[in-house]
C-alpha cells in the first residue's frame, strides 16, 4: 500500500480524505499556490498497480493514484509528484542525475514478484489536482537549490538498469 509520513504521522488513500487525520497538511497547503510542487519520495507512493501474490501473501494494489488525488484535495493548486517503484537517495541526489530513481542491492529484490517494481524504476507520476489527471512522467530529480525537476530521460531507458533485472530469480 502506498504511504508517506509527516512526522509521527502516517497518510495512505483511506486516511488522506480525512481532515482530522490531515489537520497538519492543511496548515501547510495554506502557504501553498501552483508554483508550489509536492514531491512525495516515499517508495510505491504514485503505485497504481496490483503487487503480485506470494506464497505468503495476497496481491496487494497499492492504490497511489487515491493517495495522490487524496492530497489534491488538499494542496489544490500544487502539483503533487509520486514514484511508481523504489526511492533510494543516492550520491548526485541534488545534481538533476537519476538520485531518485531506486536501485536496491540487496539480492532478496531479485526474486520474480518485484518484477513491475523493477520495470517501473525511475517512473513517476504527476498530479495535477486543477485537471484532476495523472499523468505518467520520467524519473524526478533535484536539482542544488532543492527545486524538483523532471528529466528528460528515464532511469529504466537507459544502459544502468537494461540488465539488472529480467524475471531472474535468485534463492
Amino acid at each position: 500500500m502506498s504511504s508517506f509520513s509527516v512526522g509521527n504521522n502516517k497518510f495512505y488513500y483511506k486516511n488522506i480524505y480525512d481532515s482530522t487525520s490531515a489537520v497538519d497538511l492543511y496548515w501547510i497547503a495554506k502557504f501553498c499556490d501552483k508554483n508550489t510542487k509536492i514531491g512525495l519520495g516515499a517508495c510505491y507512493a504514485g503505485a497504481d498497480y496490483e503487487f503480485p501474490a506470494t506464497d505468503s501473501s495476497k496481491a496487494v494494489k497499492k492504490n497511489g493514484d487515491s493517495l495522490m488525488q487524496g492530497l489534491g484535495k488538499i494542496f489544490s493548486s500544487s502539483t503533487i509528484y509520486a514514484s511508481q517503484s523504489w526511492v533510494m537517495a543516492k550520491p548526485g541526489m541534488f545534481t538533476q542525475k537519476f538520485g531518485f530513481a531506486g536501485y536496491p542491492i540487496q539480492k532478496r529484490f531479485l526474486d520474480e514478484v518485484y518484477q513491475p517494481v523493477w520495470e517501473l524504476m525511475g517512473s513517476w507520476s504527476a498530479y495535477s489536482p486543477e485537471t484532476q489527471t495523472i499523468q505518467n512522467i520520467s524519473t524526478v530529480s533535484i536539482n542544488r537549490w532543492g527545486d524538483i525537476k523532471v528529466l528528460d530521460e528515464n532511469y529504466n531507458d537507459t544502459k544502468r538498469p537494461a540488465k539488472r533485472f529480467r524475471g531472474r530469480r535468485t534463492n
